[in-house]
């Protein structure tokens, strides 16, 4: 059975028609990590997230070495970390994906991804952020039954940003209405 990371690798190359990596910077109190490193399992996905302060940004590029070269072999990039004063809350933030990849369905499998991973890494809850004139992401977190909660613009950039929130756990909740735990 293909690891996770195999079959985003997979269904990437499928969706775009060319080879990609994922690699991953780890940054703590907004500073960057000079030296991404390669997933190639999905243990490190998980090894990362899960229990750290750390903020994973998660950068899709080809693999073609001239485009890298070049420093055109971006593809998509996105952000998770665990939310400041709760272990509970992973929190997914700026997702962003290069104009000749986007309407492809690209968005909708890197967010299938980043369920997952928050999943995997013991998460309760996703809490995301995004501009709220973002229709495309807002039909793609419908779909995959993500919630706004709040709507607000942002005095510091005057955007209007709407909250969403997805119940990773709902069986915890069940097994507590029922005395379980």
């Amino acid at each position: 059975m293909p690891s996770k990371i195999d079959e985003l690798l997979a269904d990437i190359k499928a969706i775009i028609g060319k080879d990609v990596i994922i690699e991953v910077s780890r940054s703590a109190t907004g500073s960057r990590s000079t030296d991404p490193y390669r997933i190639y399992q999905d243990y490190q996905v998980v090894e990362y997230l899960d229990g750290y302060t750390y903020a994973l940004t998660f950068t899709i590029k080809s693999a073609d070495p001239v485009e890298q070269d070049r420093g055109t072999s971006h593809v998509a990039v996105f952000t998770l970390q665990q939310l400041p004063g709760c272990c509970g809350v992973c929190l997914s933030h700026s997702s962003f994906i290069w104009a000749q990849y986007r309407r492809k369905g690209l968005q909708t499998r890197l967010m299938e991804f980043r369920i997952w991973a928050a999943k995997k890494a013991g998460y309760g809850t996703l809490l995301m952020t995004d501009k709220s004139k973002n229709i495309g992401q807002r039909k793609i977190l419908d779909k995959k039954g993500v919630n706004k909660i709040h709507h607000f613009v942002n005095p510091r950039t005057e955007m209007d940003v709407d909250v969403s929130i997805l119940d990773l756990r709902p069986e915890l909740k069940e097994k507590r209405a029922r005395g379980e735990i």
